[in-house]
């Protein structure tokens, strides 16, 4: 009975490490390493079904300026706040991931997801407030990326959304530039 009751407890504490592992401590959805194990496995299921997938990567524009003028604690909790959205702008099937200090994934597979990329963009737009400080969010970079088949290559689909966040991120500034004259 004590050998089965501490085998029981090493696998929870082993599922628990593992779970720790592959999440994000601030936001509670998957950390980078967690990101690439559950495309990997997105990938897969894609190519199986002969389906196609689609990724998003998100740059949170003018974050380090939050950061800087209102504290890392708000800067904290404002990244909560846009993982909460993204998780509320997707179905439960999708992925979201934050793999770096304001870089977020977001992975739908099948490529009948209509109008993602709009909706990530609204999902991050609006009011945000903590404590006594409240902003007005202008929003984020989204690029995004569909393949309508199979033949995945996870790091070219990465760098492709990547490219393709890049893209629309200079053409925000250059419509922010343009706009203030």
């Amino acid at each position: 009975m004590d050998r089965e009751s501490a085998l029981s407890a090493s696998r929870r504490d082993n599922e628990e490490l593992r779970a720790h592992a592959l999440t994000d401590q601030l936001t509670g959805i998957a950390n980078h390493r967690g990101m690439e194990l559950e495309l990997q496995m997105i990938v897969a299921r894609c190519e199986r079904n002969n389906e196609g997938v689609q990724v998003a990567l998100i740059d949170l524009d003018g974050f380090n300026a939050i950061n800087d003028q209102y504290g890392h604690e708000f800067g904290d909790r404002f990244l909560v706040h846009i993982a909460r959205r993204l998780r509320g702008a997707v179905r439960p099937e999708d992925l979201v991931a934050r793999t770096g200090g304001d870089e977020f994934v977001v992975v739908a597979p099948g490529s009948t997801y209509f109008n993602l990329r709009e909706r990530l963009e609204s999902a991050m737009i609006g009011r945000f407030a903590h404590g006594t400080i409240v902003i007005d969010y202008g929003g984020a970079s989204v690029g995004l990326i569909q393949t309508a088949s199979a033949g995945f290559d996870m790091a070219k689909l990465l760098r492709n959304a990547d490219e393709a966040m890049y893209e629309v991120k200079k053409s925000r500034k250059g419509s922010r530039t343009a706009s203030t004259g």
